[in-house]
Parts: structure tokens; sequence; C-alpha cells
């Protein structure tokens, strides 16, 4: 069997050295982005646990499927890193609001109200949506 069948579905435990010697220089563009699609979470495996064999498989990447390794780190990267969290003022900074907004709630016969007070406007939604 050749190392391109994977005769399992886990693709974490690809040897992308392996997968990558027995693929030919004659590869369609979506071929290669397929190939490389089966090894990235190998490839992120690899990178952690033996380096030697992450850069012998990025070389092989840029030669047999064309991606730069610099590329391929930085997919790798997008995969291990959370996104960042913005804070609340920042979203709406991006959002465009300009003026501070006040928030409160309450339970109040049965039905919980919220006061959204943004400049000079104010708004008394409450749960049952007829507020």
């Amino acid at each position: 069997m050749m190392a391109t069948d994977t005769p399992h579905s886990d693709l974490y435990k690809i040897d992308p050295l392996a997968y990558l010697q027995v693929l030919n220089g004659d590869l369609s563009s979506v071929d290669c982005r397929e190939h490389y699609q089966k090894i990235k979470l190998a490839l992120l495996r690899v990178q952690s646990k033996d380096l030697a064999t992450f850069d012998l498989a990025l070389k092989e990447i840029s030669k047999k499927l064309g991606i730069k390794p610099k590329t391929v780190k930085g997919d790798l990267a997008a995969l291990t890193m959370p996104p960042a969290s913005k804070e609340a003022t920042e979203l709406l900074e991006q959002m465009g609001q300009a003026r501070l907004l006040r928030l409160s709630q309450d339970f109040v016969d049965g039905k919980l109200w919220y006061d959204v007070i943004a400049g000079e406007d104010k708004l008394l939604p409450e749960s049952t949506g007829n507020g």
C-alpha cells in the first residue's frame, strides 16, 4: 500500500515524509492542495515532536507540492493559536459607536427588563419582547 493511501481515517498519524516520498512532481494545483490537506495535521504533530523531520517535510512540500515553508508554518500557526479576544470598547470603536453605552437589567413582575442607554437614546426591552 502506498503512503498516499490512508488505511485509517486518522490523518494525524500519517508519516509526512513517507507520504511525500511517493508523490511525483507532475501534480495539478488541485492535487497539490489535496495532498497538503491530507498531511497538515500530521505536520502539526511532527512540528511539536520532531523538528528534524518537520524541517525535511517542509523541504519536500516545497519541492513536490510547491508550497513555501513560510506558508506552511503560518498555516500551522493559525491552527494552534486561539483567536485574540477583544475588549468591548475596542469592538464598539470598530463598529463606529461614538457614544458611551450604559447597560443595566432588572427583574420586575415576572419579566426581565434591560435598560440600554446609548448617549441620549434610551431603550427598555423586556424578556417577552413587548417592551
